[in-house]
């Protein structure tokens, strides 16, 4: 039977020659000694096509993805033309994948090793000149849908679908944890120890506190200073938005500016975070206030530059009357607790309404007033009176120019040491130092008319001044040409006249990054960015394709033949998204049931406490090291005692400091009975014996953010909250796995895989197909022609072979590129 398999039959089941072996051909095959040659010839040129796919010169599929994509398909969905008409003609296994085919001809296929069953297929190498392909096959380099980040994230998902399906609980997730962990033995070891020494991973829990994304978690789930500085004097009734939004602009700008010329202007983010988190916690009641004050009746039309806000008032009068209102006023009628809980949260509608007022803007919105909102409430300036207007009454701004009036000489210092950094700028570095005011003034009439859009003219009343001399001196001076057109050129012009509109809808941006291009001599500013970020306008608008593909490559830089979206193939539909979509989509996702989502931080703040406690932490000795190792706080101690294997830990303490929870007891009794996985569970926060969790601990602060905290005042939204979020994030997936990928998949592979393009051409047979007991070779031309694109018509000769031996598979001895483009 084994015998007439290979001779007659591409269309058996061959799993193994101790098999049960299933025909799915008629008997009318055997007879029709042509329809048998090119059953061969489609069978093997589909395997043929992933070996040529993979050809580094051409399209550098990866043999995995290829041949996985076609061993799923029908083959009656597969074949296309006469291939289709003749495997219809045979087939009477209707639901019969390729997999089968490839399997009765070549003998083996294991779905879980692709490549190297292809390659035992077909032992192609360029020193025997049995092609001439410079082949890919699955190396890193090959373009598929595979990427170990998305699996990863996939991974994350159906654990968050898995542990936080809704609720969490003792009786659910606390029995669940303890079930699966408390017995366990090793089950970390290779992730928490590396040569017998803590991992890069424990060693970076271990000093968290100099992690910077760990220092922005912290400041953003902390209350604000301000709010403690209230809390602890008592005083809310004194305090106006002016103040907290000056106070806080203060204390991030004494985290920037230099205290002396030798300083460097190096921004510390580690001691950024807090006060711009603050900053920005402030600024959000400001835009909320300005939001419920603002006459509802203005509209595009009846709006101004001096008029954004209010028919009656300026810009400048409303944001006075705005920055005056006390606290008490805001939150009236609220006690301190709900306050603090209130400006401590994050309402997830609201933010998304705010990037929306923001960033997308309306095609009759012609002058950019939405856009120019925002700006006014961040730059502009405010006054009781509009005739007593001064810009630098701005609470963002205003610390950083009462520090240049207290320190001219100063800055007059720094400029100059970082100008003489620049060689080219160095001979003038002393003459640009003694204009610092005069450069003052210009930032000042920039800064008024960025907000007034141009009314008053400032920034060109300053310029002009300068502006004719430098036409006139600087061509003497020897500079490039190109400076002397851009100062004579309509986008300037346009600048002067408008800055605002300038940057928001023109393009100023575009000379710019072209001009220092120019005078750099080298691409310095990617044309992805001058393309894309043109105004910002283009940069919300415009689909993200070149931009996105250029910011992931920042990320990660593709390796050569591929561009970033071959690395993050899962985020590829991003291309056909702008910012603006990007936002109505997520409005959308989130207006669909008329819930609160509303983030309790002070909940976060109480996790992330506990997840990295420095009152629990552990030392032992590992395997034969005399030095014992030690553990920080409460993850890197419960990860290390997930690792350990009594075999190779001796004298194991762990330590709990301020035991509320009186543990130390239980987690000593573990430990004397090496059970290791239990003392994880107690640091992790359940209590088996009373089906609860510990007060404080991790899972109790895991349970706080669905609404089990007894003190969050509004425990139904931050369930909703939480729920939403891990919704987005399987939702997030899906889109990923049903729309990117397979949009991928279809833009950048399909047209290769389509049978419609590929055709195949018998030129000589050696042997006879009937006699079993001679070698059979086959030689035939595959040639693809590619719909879209003259330049992508191959052909390729093609030799297959059946060996005497009966035992052993057909294999493919030869392929060789032809001729393009005939």
């Amino acid at each position: 039977m084994k015998k007439l398999l290979i001779g007659f039959s591409t269309f058996s089941l061959l799993v193994s020659s101790s098999s049960v072996v299933s025909c799915t051909i008629t008997h009318q095959f055997k007879n029709n000694h042509l329809d048998q040659i090119k059953l061969l010839l489609n069978t093997s040129a589909i395997a043929a096509q992933s070996v040529i796919l993979s050809d580094k010169n051409t399209t550098n599929i990866s043999t995995d993805y290829s041949l996985r994509t076609f061993s799923q398909t029908k083959i009656t969905d597969l074949y296309k033309n006469d291939a289709k008409k003749l495997a219809d003609k045979y087939v009477t296994d209707k639901k019969a994948s390729y997999e089968y085919q490839f399997k009765s001809m070549f003998l083996t296929l294991q779905s879980s090793n692709w490549t190297e069953q292809l390659k035992k297929v077909a032992q192609l190498n360029k020193e025997n000149k049995t092609t001439n392909l410079d082949l890919a096959w699955n190396d890193t380099s090959t373009k598929t849908t595979d990427n170990n980040l998305f699996k990863t994230l996939s991974l994350v998902s159906a654990g968050f679908n898995f542990l936080f399906s809704g609720d969490f609980t003792a009786n659910q997730q606390g029995n669940l944890i303890n079930n699966f962990l408390s017995n366990q033995s090793g089950l970390l070891e290779t992730t928490v120890f590396n040569n017998n020494k803590f991992s890069s991973l424990l060693d970076s829990l271990n000093s968290i506190e100099d992690n910077k994304f760990f220092n922005l978690s912290n400041s953003l789930f902390s209350q604000p200073e301000w709010v403690n500085e209230i809390d602890k004097d008592n005083n809310l009734n004194q305090k106006t938005l002016k103040n907290i939004l000056d106070s806080s602009s203060q204390k991030l700008w004494e985290q920037i500016l230099p205290k002396d010329e030798n300083q460097e202007f190096k921004i510390d983010w580690s001691k950024i975070f807090t006060p711009l988190i603050d900053l920005l916690k402030a600024f959000s009641i400001y835009q909320k206030i300005i939001e419920e004050k603002s006459d509802k009746t203005l509209n595009y039309s009846t709006m101004d530059p001096l008029h954004l806000f209010s028919k009656d008032k300026t810009n400048s009068e409303f944001l006075y009357e705005v920055l005056n209102i006390n606290l008490k006023d805001i939150y009236n009628n609220k006690s301190n607790e709900q306050i603090k809980q209130e400006i401590n949260s994050i309402d997830l509608k609201q933010l998304i309404k705010f990037f929306k007022n923001t960033l997308v803007f309306d095609k009759e919105d012609k002058h950019g007033y939405k856009l120019q909102k925002f700006v006014v409430m961040l730059l502009g300036s405010a006054s009781e009176h509009e005739k007593d207007n001064d810009i630098k009454n701005n609470f963002l701004l205003k610390p950083a120019y009462d520090w240049y009036e207290k320190n001219k000489e100063k800055v007059k210092k720094i400029v100059t040491k970082q100008l003489e950094k620049i060689e080219s700028i160095k001979p003038f570095a002393p003459t640009i130092s003694n204009n610092i005011t005069t450069l003052f003034e210009i930032i000042k009439a920039f800064h008024q008319d960025l907000v007034e859009q141009g009314t008053n003219k400032k920034l060109k009343g300053e310029l002009d001044k300068y502006l004719g001399l430098a036409k006139i001196l600087l061509p003497t001076l020897g500079l490039d040409k190109k400076i002397v057109e851009f100062l004579d050129s309509k986008a300037l012009k346009n600048f002067l006249n408008n800055p605002f509109l300038a940057l928001y809808k023109q393009d100023f941006l575009k000379e710019v990054y072209i001009l220092i291009n120019q005078l750099s001599g080298k691409e310095i500013i990617n044309n992805q960015i001058i393309d894309n970020i043109s105004n910002i306008y283009n940069f919300t608008t415009l689909k993200l394709d070149k931009f996105a593909n250029y910011l992931l490559g920042l990320v990660k830089k593709p390796v050569d033949g591929k561009n970033s979206f071959d690395e993050f193939q899962f985020l590829y539909s991003l291309k056909d998204l702008s910012i603006s979509d990007i936002i109505n989509n997520l409005e959308s996702f989130y207006n669909k049931e008329n819930s609160s989502y509303i983030f309790n931080l002070d909940n976060f703040k109480g996790l992330l406490d506990s997840i990295f406690n420095k009152n629990i932490t552990a030392s032992f000795k590992y395997k034969e090291q005399e030095q014992k190792l030690e553990t920080k706080n409460n993850l890197s101690t419960i990860l290390t005692l997930l690792a350990l294997n009594p075999n190779n830990v001796k004298d194991l303490e762990v330590k709990v400091n301020d035991d509320k929870n009186k543990l130390s007891v239980q987690i000593k009794k573990a430990i004397e009975e090496k059970q290791y996985g239990l003392a994880s569970v107690l640091l992790l926060g359940y209590n088996n014996n009373e089906k609860k969790f510990y007060k404080d601990s991790i899972l109790d602060n895991a349970a706080n953010l669905f609404g089990h905290n007894e003190k969050d005042l509004n425990k139904d939204a931050s369930k909703n909250a939480i729920n939403i979020l891990i919704k987005s994030y399987l939702e997030l997936i899906n889109w990923f796995q049903n729309v990117s990928l397979k949009k991928y998949a279809q833009d950048n592979f399909a047209v290769y895989l389509d049978q419609n393009n590929w055709s195949t051409e018998l030129i000589e047979q050696k042997g006879t197909i009937d006699n079993l007991n001679e070698p059979l070779i086959i030689k035939y031309v595959l040639k693809y022609i590619d719909p879209n694109d003259n330049n992508k018509n191959w052909k390729y000769n093609v030799v297959i072979k059946r060996t005497s031996n009966l035992e052993q598979p057909w294999t493919i001895t030869e392929i060789t590129k032809l001729t393009d483009n005939k």
